[in-house]
């Protein structure tokens, strides 16, 4: 319960940092020639974001560079990056995450900078995610700085940028994070070892899918699978199937494994029931229809089916499930 003393020190940081926001130094501002090759559209916003007396002016300009990606503005933007302002800096990197990634990527060097240096958490945050978007492999070491930074929300998005980023050669630094104590990351991670197709991550990505607590963290777990494509994670996948927030993606993971059993065996018979059905059912899309065929092919009353047969019986499934959705 929050003390008397707990109050009154809330309060004088308060105090401390509106009178530093007040005293703030004051933007370096724009030259004139650069003003005048400004497009006239962005002009005055442009020259809000570089000279305005108060940072809420600045940082509300450069924020409405979302809604409008002028590429014009990204070297403006790029100069805002050295705001005095820690608020100014991050409307900034906000708004380069809206810009073309041939525009963004001019960003990069300051972009690390921000990611390495800023004290404030957002700031690294929004660094990490803008430094996705530049498609700029150079920031790359910065980010997997990142994923060892005291804040699980950056943790994350560092994460999120090297999947963007195509940066495979970060799965070692990731593997570690399937552990993390945030289910965001411990996601996150999984994700991206699915993606990099990780195979050293493959019996803890077994793990997390069969006893993570979260379910999100499964169903992560369950893609990733996928993306292995490995046949010693049918079983496992079948089971997950049983569990109400795993099912659709632990079908689709089997959908996928499936796509590399029919590749040596595409004519699939009675024989092979778990192939027939992957072919003829298609778990990704009727994963109820899917485990109820497999259960019949179990069923000895239903031994003497041929072929054809049991491609009725897939038929049939499939349609009890599609009018079961309908109602």
């Amino acid at each position: 319960m929050p003390t008397p003393r707990m109050h009154w020190l809330e309060r004088l940081h308060g105090w401390v940092r509106s009178l530093g926001e007040r005293f703030t130094k004051r933007p370096p501002g724009i030259g004139s020639q650069a003003l005048a090759e400004l497009p006239e559209s962005i002009r005055d916003q442009v020259t809000t974001m570089r000279t305005a007396t108060r940072w809420k002016q600045r940082a509300d300009a450069a924020n409405q560079f979302m809604n409008n990606p002028e590429p014009a503005a990204t070297p403006h933007l790029i100069a805002t990056l050295d705001d005095p302002h820690p608020q100014v800096r991050v409307a900034a990197a906000r708004a380069l995450i809206w810009m073309k990634p041939e525009h963004s990527s001019l960003a990069t060097p300051r972009l690390i900078r921000m990611l390495r240096e800023e004290k404030r958490t957002e700031n690294r945050d929004i660094a990490a995610t803008a430094l996705g978007t530049t498609g700029n492999s150079q920031a790359a070491p910065a980010l997997i700085e990142a994923l060892s930074d005291r804040n699980a929300m950056v943790r994350h998005q560092a994460i999120q940028a090297l999947i963007r980023l195509k940066h495979d050669a970060a799965a070692p630094d990731v593997h570690a994070l399937l552990k993390d104590k945030d289910v965001t990351v411990r996601k996150s991670a999984a994700d991206f070892l699915g993606m990099a197709r990780y195979g050293p991550a493959h019996d803890d990505l077994r793990r997390r899918l069969d006893s993570d607590p979260d379910h999100y963290v499964q169903r992560a777990a369950a893609r990733a699978l996928g993306h292995l494509q490995s046949e010693q994670d049918v079983d496992l996948l079948l089971r997950a199937m049983k569990k109400k927030h795993v099912t659709d993606e632990a079908a689709k993971a089997l959908e996928k494994i499936g796509e590399k059993l029919l590749e040596g065996n595409p004519r699939p018979g009675l024989d092979t029931p778990l192939v027939f059905a992957i072919k003829h059912v298609k778990p990704g899309q009727h994963p109820r229809a899917f485990q109820a065929f497999l259960e019949d092919a179990k069923d000895p009353e239903y031994a003497h089916m041929t072929s054809r047969e049991w491609k009725l019986h897939a038929q049939h499934l499939k349609s009890d499930e599609t009018a079961l959705k309908a109602a």
